[in-house]
This record gives structure tokens, sequence and C-alpha cells, in this order.
């Protein structure tokens, strides 16, 4: 079930974000007329031609991920950025911050 989804939840964050933004909607249907044939079944190599679509995924993810906080366990002692994380500490790295942070994204949103 985790896998289903995640899976559906990415696609209709996918069609959301399609739906704030026409102009990118028609950018992945002309993408996709291009690459199939109407006449021919999709192949699996089909999938390296659709570069847009691919962004598409990626940026969904970035800007909604599935797993906004992750739980880790540090493992030894470590010295990360001056801040000294003790073995078997707790620590939760906030991925959906770090998907809209303008400090690592030119355009975060």
């Amino acid at each position: 079930m985790a896998g289903l989804d995640t899976t559906s939840a990415t696609v209709e964050w996918a069609m959301t974000e399609f739906l704030r933004n026409q102009e990118k909607l028609m950018k992945i249907k002309k993408e996709l007329q291009q690459v199939f044939n109407k006449d021919e079944k999709p192949k699996d190599s089909d999938i390296f031609k659709l570069t847009y679509l691919q962004a598409v995924v990626r940026e969904t993810l970035r800007l909604h991920p599935k797993a906004p906080i992750l739980i880790h366990k540090s493992v030894a002692e470590v010295d990360i950025c001056g801040f000294r994380v003790p073995k078997d500490a707790q620590v939760l790295v906030n991925v959906w911050s770090m998907g809209r942070d303008p400090g690592i994204w030119t355009d975060p949103n």
C-alpha cells in the first residue's frame, strides 16, 4: 500500500501544479504527442525521450516530498558545519524546507 499511496499522491500533486500553470500543462502535452505515435504501443525505451516529464516528476517530488521530515540516528559522533552531533542522537532532516530554500534554489517556489 505504501508504494501505491506515494505514487498516487505524487501524480495528484503534479496534476494540481499543472492546473495552476496551464502553460506547463500544454508543454507536457506537446512532448507526449511528439514522443508517442498514435498507431504504436508505447515502449519502455520511450521514457528516456520524455525529458520534460522527468523534470516535472523531479520538481513535484522537490516541492511536495512524500516524507517531508526524515528521522535518522547518528552511528558515530560527527561534526557537521560546526555542530557536534553525538553518537546515538536522533537527527531530523527537514526535506520540505530544503526543497524550498532560496539559498539552494534560484526560484524555490
